[in-house]
This record gives structure tokens, sequence and C-alpha cells, in this order.
């Protein structure tokens, strides 16, 4: 308020400071031939006219000669006032010229001796009385009004002009800083603009003040045309920021930004058009659409609520006000003479209209940046209340996981226990539904899980080094059951140089290639399914993989591609009804493949024609974590230079076996007809062209037995390989015809081992890893014999937990709650602590931190976390707590026999 006051009471000294007592002068006057001579002398004395008033009559041509007795003047200023364009030419008596100017805007003037003033008048120098009469030529203009002023009274107002105008550019040039430094500070784009229109009000005060400096100060005054040009366009562009245009109204701001414009293209236009044939009419034009636009957009904006609109339209209608009539008054004045001055308004009038933009937009930059206090503070409150709801999501995805997985470690463990007695057919049948059933909620609910882990933020991406063939073949044996049933060819192809061990999170690789594989093979009746991995290095030294799977099955529409990744959808809703699923795996695999540094997309040429889902991560190259028995890189001693004949109708599986074969330094042929591998064997005559064959069984033209028996009838000693989906299920009675079965899809190692084993009568190394379902080891308490606490509130979790431990052997004793683990473990010794965490009275965590203050490592039982609690975060709780490992419900038998193997005996504390 206090900062109004004195910007008011400084916008009044301006206006006193500069008012003048001004009286009209008397002058003699002729527009005839005579005063269009080039010079005054030898004018005759008669037919001149008087003008009492000091105002030259509205002339019906120009030029017009002004005759001023001065003598009676002296030692005052005579000024000339003109309402439009104006060229004099000042003469003494004696006919030599004093002075020349145009006068156009408010900085042109008249300039004889040592005066010189700035203002929209012209000004003359002090006269003396021996000056005699002057003449005053006067070109262009109609509208001339001749004034006399006191000496000492012009040169007092011209300093108070300038002593004002200087104060006021100091001002201008800090509020210009101050919306510069906010448009850095709140990255503000619209006091960029503020700041811009500050800096040329200063630049204007500069020039105000400049005809007072001396002449080396003064040399930058700007030419015509760019003062009015520049100030109209930066006020236009302030006035769309302070109403928001952008936001609230983009259809006015382009029309804003459209009239800024052509008051910049005004500028090249004035210095071009000298005559002012076409600026002349063109600048009242665009001030009539300056009006229109502001007031328009001024009433848009109070109509939409925003009240900063009132502003905006009293801006712009002081303008059209004091302005626009004159303006438009003129352009008619220049083609049919008219009386201008009605339309002309009071220096007061003037004053306010120049003076009541700035004070507008001073309040706009403080408004602006209050709004942004405001926008940040809301914005803090927005983020606090995001964060306290992801909370309390998590704390509620936290709570549901482990009352969900509560049950269902009953479920899926119970119905695997009695999946391990006698049964007969059907009960086995009635177990085994519940049992897949179980799991197939339990997958449910972690893609669920996952997807909110995603969605808050917490999902953390594992950098652990492992090996990616294994990763791969491992993700593909989980659905070769599912492509055995449905009769699908199941391959992958490594192409190129692939890295044998990276370093990433193993786990949700294998979560989304599982992912895409099981896809394919749901969405597939007949054909193949083929995963192809691709590695390009990449310039930090790292490498990117891209993986391909591909199929032939029901294909993809351009439009079920645009609802591939979202939540919750599948590409067709027929598809979800008939195929089932909950729709969040391809955007589960999606956002992970992108936390990895990737991306995920698909490709189909359309319905019927099969699809292909490639994905890529960035990954650090690394070594492999456990050796290998064999390196099965590069050239093989025992196999080099051995012929494979291999005979499929699938090309992939031929091409898989004929890169695979080639890399260890066999020399494979291949061919998709039984016939033509019949005719090559028999083109060998008596000597053996193959020390080896591969067959596969189902083929078209012959299958795999028929083939085989044919060979055996030619060439008896040849090995032969079957590969098919059963492997040595589905020979059948034929049991000595074939050497080795592979199953598929393909194992490296397999096939390596089956080749070593017959071609170098070898006993290759095999791996160990266990292909069927986890079965429980109960011979493991014997080979392993530990004292075991079960901590455990839930009747069924401890049923189930205590049946498991006795068939491995073991005899568990049990506590129902924290409290009740922590008195046995002080009454007894025990090798391990099974811990539930949410437990009554005392919670696993509070029970296992006790523990671990009270008794030293060596001292203390192994406490192992058994818990429904899978949220992100919730092992590195466990750890923090003072447990030595983790285990998530339900219970994977083969891990918690992992984890009790893990756990050394003590003999006591």
């Amino acid at each position: 308020m206090k900062r109004g006051v004195a910007l008011a009471a400084l916008a009044l000294w301006v206006l006193l400071g500069s008012a003048q007592a001004q009286e009209p002068v008397a002058f003699d006057y002729r527009c005839d031939a005579v005063a269009a001579q080039t010079t005054p002398a030898g004018l005759p004395a008669d037919g001149w006219q008087r003008a009492e008033d000091g105002k030259l009559p509205r002339a019906a041509a120009s030029p017009c000669l002004l005759r001023i007795d001065v003598g009676r003047l002296a030692p005052r200023t005579l000024g000339a006032i003109s309402a439009g364009q104006m060229e004099v030419i000042v003469y003494s008596r004696a006919g030599r010229a004093l002075a020349a100017a145009t006068k156009v805007g408010a900085r042109e003037q008249v300039i004889v001796g040592d005066l010189e003033f700035g203002d929209w008048r012209v000004l003359f120098p002090t006269l003396r009385a021996e000056d005699g009469p002057v003449l005053m030529r006067v070109e262009r203009s109609r509208d001339v009004t001749l004034t006399a002023v006191d000496l000492a009274q012009a040169v007092q107002a011209g300093r108070n002009y300038g002593f004002v105008h200087l104060g006021l550019g100091v001002f201008y040039v800090i509020v210009a800083l101050v919306a510069a430094a906010l448009g850095v500070l709140a990255r503000d784009r619209g006091q960029f603009v503020f700041a811009a229109l500050f800096a040329w009000l200063a630049v204007g005060a500069w020039q105000n003040i400049s005809p007072l400096l001396s002449a080396g100060l003064a040399s930058g005054v700007l030419p015509p045309g760019v003062g009015p040009g520049v100030w109209n366009a930066l006020m236009l562009f302030a006035a769309a920021q302070l109403l928001q245009l952008r936001e609230r109204a983009p259809r006015w701001n382009r029309w804003m930004i459209v009239t800024g414009a052509l008051y910049l293209l005004y500028i090249p236009l004035r210095l071009i058009d000298t005559s002012g044939a076409i600026v002349q009419p063109l600048f009242p034009l665009v001030g009539v659409l300056f009006s229109v636009v502001g007031l328009g957009a001024s009433w848009r904006v109070w109509r939409l609520g925003y009240r900063v609109g009132a502003v905006g339209g009293v801006l712009f209608a002081l303008d059209a006000v004091v302005y626009q009539p004159y303006m438009l008054a003129s352009l008619v004045d220049r083609f049919v003479p008219i009386d201008t001055r009605p339309f002309e308004w009071s220096e007061w009038a003037n004053l306010l209209s120049v003076s009541a933009p700035p004070f507008v937009f001073v309040g706009a930059i403080i408004l602006r940046a209050f709004e942004q206090l405001r926008s940040a503070q809301r914005e803090r409150e927005a983020r606090a209340a995001a964060e306290a709801a992801n909370e309390a999501k998590s704390a509620f995805l936290a709570t549901m996981s482990h009352e969900i997985r509560t049950p269902m470690n009953a479920v899926i463990g119970m119905s695997g226990l009695l999946l391990d007695t006698d049964l007969n057919p059907e009960q086995r049948d009635y177990a085994a539904t519940i049992r897949d059933s179980g799991d197939a909620l339990l997958t449910i609910i972690n893609d669920i899980l996952d997807f909110s882990k995603i969605e808050a933020g917490r999902m953390d991406i594992e950098a652990q080094p492992f090996d990616l063939r294994e990763c791969v073949e491992s993700a593909l044996d989980l659905v070769a059951a599912r492509a055995t049933e449905k009769q699908l060819d199941l391959a992958y192809v490594f192409e190129g140089e692939i890295p044998t061990a990276i370093k990433g999170d193993v786990t949700r690789l294998r979560q989304i290639l599982l992912n895409l594989l099981a896809n394919a093979v749901k969405f597939t009746d007949h054909g193949e399914v083929v995963l192809t991995v691709q590695a390009a290095p990449q310039p930090d030294g790292k490498i990117e993989l891209q993986f391909a799977v591909r199929d032939t099955g029901i294909g993809l529409t351009p439009e079920g591609m645009g609802r591939l990744f979202q939540s919750f959808s599948q590409a067709d809703s027929s598809t979800t009804r008939k195929y089932g699923g909950s729709g969040l795996g391809l955007a589960i695999s999606r956002r992970l493949a992108e936390l990895m540094g990737g991306r995920m997309w698909a490709e189909s040429a359309g319905p019927g024609q099969g699809a292909t889902f490639r994905f890529t991560i960035v990954a650090p190259l690394a070594q492999s974590p456990e050796p290998k028995a064999r390196d099965y890189a590069g050239t093989q001693p025992e196999l080099t230079g051995k012929r494979v004949l291999i005979v499929d109708d699938n090309a992939t599986n031929q091409r898989v076996l004929s890169l695979q074969t080639g890399k260890w330094g066999m020399a494979p042929r291949d061919t998709g007809s039984p016939h033509e591998a019949l005719r090559w064997i028999a083109e060998g005559g008596g000597s053996a062209p193959f020390d080896l064959a591969i067959l596969d069984m189902h083929m078209p033209e012959m299958d795999g037995v028929a083939l085989a028996t044919s060979i055996k009838a030619r060439q008896p000693a040849l090995p032969l390989v079957l590969f098919s989906s059963l492997g040595r299920r589905e020979a059948g009675v034929n049991e000595g015809l074939f050497t080795a079965y592979l199953a598929k899809p393909m194992r490296q190692s397999n096939l390596f081992d089956a080749l070593v084993g017959i071609l170098a009568h070898d006993t290759a190394p095999r791996d160990q890893r266990h292909e069927g379902k986890p079965q429980i080891d109960t011979g493991l308490g014997q080979r392993y014999p530990l004292r075991i606490l079960l901590a455990e509130d839930n009747v069924v979790n401890q049923k189930l937990a205590l049946r498991i431990l006795k068939q491995m052997g073991y005899r568990a004793d049990l506590a129902s709650n924290g409290l009740e683990a922590v008195e046995s473990v002080e009454r007894q010794a025990y090798d391990v602590v099974l811990m539930d965490v949410q437990m009554p009275e005392m919670d696993g965590l509070d029970a296992s931190r006790r523990i671990t203050a009270r008794w030293a490592p060596s001292e203390r039982p192994r406490i192992v976390a058994m818990t429904a609690n899978a949220m992100q975060g919730d092992r590195e709780m466990c750890l923090e707590a003072g447990m030595d490992d983790y285990l998530t419900k339900p219970i994977q038998v083969d891990r918690l026999a992992e984890a009790l193997r893990r756990t050394p005996a003590r003999n006591g504390r």
C-alpha cells in the first residue's frame, strides 16, 4: 500500500514538475503561392492574415509562412505545438535560416542556440529584441499553436522532467532485475516478459532525459518508430501473462501474439517508409486491434472466473478511450480534413494512460510471485499427501499380502503333502487341481503386488552376476510342459556372440521371459514358439541384449496393438474370456524392462499371422558366479570334424541344431525331408557318410521312429538321437532304436552331453539341476541333524510346517508367539529358529532383536524369517532386526531345505 502511494506521488510530481505557464502568441500568416517559395527574401508586405489567438487556421494547403514579432516577447521562449506531423524552418529578419526540424512524435525537437529541451512541444531558444520579426515555414501540417513560456520556468521544468524520469528509470531497472530473478528462481517465463517490459521502460526513461544531457551521453536516441512499436508489443505480451491467456484462453493468446508481431513489423516499415504513406494509416488500425484484442481477452478470462481480467479490462479500456479516438480522427484527417482537437484529452488523461501500465504490471509481478509461492506450497502439500497415500497403500498391500499368503500357504502346502501320499487316480486328480489352482491364484497375487510396487516406485532391480543361458533355459523349462501338450515346437537361439554372464536381476529377467513365453504358448495352437537373443556392445562398456519371442499364434490387430501394454487389459476382450489372464503381465514386463534400462514393443503382420514381442535390457558384463563343470563355448576337441545329420521339418530347430553343432567344430548337414535324408545315406554306398544323426519325432512325410527304422536297415551302426517333446517316453516300444534322447526345448548342456557320450565314448560332466518338481528330501534330518524351533501363530501353518519338517526327518518344537520363542531359546539350545513376523503379544522382529541383543552370534540360534510379508523392503527389515535368512510363504520345500543346510549344528551355548 505504501509503495502504491509513493508511486502515485511520484507520478503527480512528473505532471507538476513539467507544467509551464503558457500564453498564446499572435502572429501573421499566409498560405499561398508566395509562401511556397524556397526562401522568404523579398516577401511583399501585403497578403498577410492575423491570428490573434496564436492558432494557425486549418488552411486548405501547405506550406504556410508565419511572421512573429519577437521583440515584445524577449527574454521568453517561443514554443510551437502541433498535434500531428510538422516540418518547420525558422528564418531571421534577413532571411537567414536559424533552425530546421521535423516533428512526428515526442522525441523530435528544434534546436537553436545553446538550449535543448525535449517534450511533446517543439521549443525555440531565448529570443532577443534585436532579432525583430522571424519567419517560420510550416510544411505538411494544418494544426499549429504558438505559445510563449518564461525562460526560467522552461529551464526548471526541463530539470524537473529529467530528474523525475531519472528516478523512474532507476525504479524500472530495479523492477526488471527483480522480475528476472523471480523468473530464474521460479522457472517462470512470464516473469521474463515482465522483466523485458520494465527494461524497455527504463530505456524510455533514458530517452526522455537524453536531450538534457551532453552530446556524448545523448547519442543513443532511438530511431523513429522503435519506441512505440516495441512498447506496444511488450505490453501485449505482458498482458497475456497477466491474464494467463495461454492456460485460460489459448485463442486470445494467439491474437495477442499476432497483434504484438504487427507492432514489431511497424518498426522496419517506419524506417523504410519515410513519407508515412503506409505507416501513418497502419499505426491507428493496429491500435484499434490492440484495444479490441485486449478488451476481448480481458472479458473472456473474467467470464471464466479469473478476476484479474477486470484489471486488464480497465487497462485496455483506458488506452481505447484516451488514444484510439484521436488516432482514428488523425487517420481520417489525413484524407478528409477535419478538426481533430475535440478528440484530444487533457494532459492529466494522457499522464494517467501512460502511468497506469507500469503500476498494473508491478502488481502483476507481485501477484505472480505470490501465486508461484502458493503453487509451490500446494505442490509440497500434494506431494506430502501422495507420499502419505503411498505409505498407506504400501501398508495395505503388506497387510493384504500377509493375509492372502497365509491361507495360500496352507492350500498349496497341504495339497502338496496330500499328493505325496498314496491316492487313487480320482483323488490325485482332485488334489492336483487344488494345487494347480492355488499356484495360479498365487501367480495372480504376485502380479498384483508387483504392479502395485512398480506404480508406487518401490520396485528395486538387483545387480548380481548370473549365467544368461541358464536363465533362458530355466524360463523355457517352465513352459515346456504346456507346449508339449499343445504339440508346439519350443526353441531358443543365441545369435552372434552372446556373453556367458551379465550383472543384473536374474529373477526379474526370468519373470519377463516367462511371461512372454507363457503368452506365446497360450495364444498359439499350432506351429512354434522361438526365443532369440542378440547382443550389441555399448560405448560405456555395457552390453545391450535384445530378446525376441516369436510365435505362430492368433496375431494382433492394429487396435489390439494399442491396448497391449495397458494395465488390466488384453488385445481383445474376447481373448480375455477365451484365454483368461489378469491383463497385468505385459504391463509389468514392460515396466521391468524399462527399469533395467531397456524397452518393450510388439510386432505383428495381422490376425492369424503370429506376433513377435521384443524387449531390451542394458547390463554390464560379469564373470559367471559359479564355474561350470564344462565350458560349452567354442570348438570342442571331442566333436571337431564329426559329421552330423539333422532331420527336422521345423526350420527353426534345423537352424538351432546346425548353429550349435557348427560352433563346436562339427560338420552339420540338415534337411526337413526324411526321404532326402535316406537318399544322402544311400549315396554313401558302403561307407558311412555321417557319424551321427539327430531325428525329429513328428514329421509329415515319415515320423522319427519310421525314419530310424529305415536308417538302421541301411546303416545299422549309425548312432541315432531322437529329438522330441517327451524324450524317451515318446519312443514307445522301440527301446533299442535310439542311442540317446533329447527333449524339447533343447538345453545346450544336454545336447553336448549326448553328443560327447556317443561320439567320444566319454562320460561328460552332467548338468546336476533337478528337472522335475522339487521333492522332499526324507534323509535331510539324518545328514544335517538340527534342533529346530518353529515360531508360528497360525494353526494351519503350524501343522503344515511341522509336517514338512517331519518328512525331512526333523522334530521341531513349537512357539505360538514371539514371547514364547524368546522364552524357549532361554530354556533350551536350538540350532535354528523358523520365525514368523506377524504374531500376537510380540512379533518376530522384536523377538529377533531380543535374541540377538542377549546372545552373541556364536551362542545364539540361526534365525530364519518364514513369513507372508513379501513386499519390497520386508527382507531388509527382517535382516536389520537380526535375522540371518529370509523365506516367503507359501513355503517352497527346496528353499526351506537349502536354508536348513546353511545352518551349522551347535553343541550348546
